[in-house]
């Protein structure tokens, strides 16, 4: 017995003893790390550039970028891309929304997050994982 759930590119499968995703998120990872890591490299050039030019602008406009980026990267590290989740890997499955994007967070056991994003029905996907006890 297993139920799909549509994303806006993929689709979840709740299995009997797994749980089956096929999204991008693979692909936004790697976009996420790459981006973090230039704008990483960049704001150091621009904090090394202000000691020579002494620009203002290049020294406070790295001191935000650098540690945001960091940040970045650092989430990206701890997300997980797995495709085939088996249920005894899994902590807990909780749904959220922030801004318009709905979302299922799988927390595994190895102190990752796998986010499945854009939801097509939160509440059913909510419904579906208290009614029927999939943990």
């Amino acid at each position: 017995m297993s139920k799909v759930f549509k994303t806006d590119k993929g689709k979840i499968v709740f299995e009997a003893d797994m749980i089956i995703v096929s999204d991008d998120a693979k692909t936004k990872r790697n976009v996420f790390l790459f981006l973090s890591i230039i704008w990483i490299v960049c704001g150091s050039l621009n904090i090394l550039r202000y000691f020579d030019d002494g620009e203002e602008y290049l020294l406070w406009t790295s001191l935000v970028t650098v540690p945001l980026s960091f940040y970045i990267l650092l989430l990206m590290i701890l997300r997980s891309t797995k495709s085939k989740i088996p249920l005894n890997e899994i902590k807990s499955l909780k749904t959220g929304k922030v801004f318009s994007d709905e979302y299922l967070d799988i927390k595994l056991k190895s102190k990752r997050t796998r986010r499945v994003s854009r939801l097509k029905n939160r509440e059913e996907v909510d419904t579906y994982i208290k009614t029927n006890s999939v943990l």
